[in-house]
């Protein structure tokens, strides 16, 4: 199981990578949010990081932690701001590979600044 996420969340890596990026730069995505995402991933980068010391493992799960962070911060930006990235990137829609991914939008918006 563990060997399939850590699969999908390279997969996914790129796409998430991609349209974070633009989200970062658009002003339409709360600035809290911003700062949460960024200092999240600074600390899972971090050169502190206790199992990272385990070959492989340390590095997978970093992947994982990484892609589940991008998955919240795009599921706490505004869901038009969302799309209009997602089209222009030549996307049809953002996937996050869960058929819950809107659906937990608000819980995820309340707990990293959004609206």
């Amino acid at each position: 199981m563990k060997r399939f996420l850590l699969f999908r969340s390279l997969m996914r890596l790129p796409q998430l990578v991609r349209l974070s990026l633009r989200l970062v730069r658009d002003p339409r995505v709360p600035t809290a949010t911003k700062a949460m995402t960024i200092g999240a991933i600074a600390l899972v980068l971090s050169p502190l990081d206790l199992p990272g010391w385990v070959p492989v493992i340390g590095q997978g799960l970093d992947v994982m932690v990484i892609a589940a962070i991008l998955d919240r911060f795009i599921a706490a930006a505004p869901a038009h701001v969302v799309r209009e990235h997602s089209a222009a990137m030549g996307d049809q829609d953002y996937d996050a590979g869960a058929p819950d991914h809107r659906a937990g939008a608000s819980h995820a918006q309340s707990a990293w600044g959004g609206r």
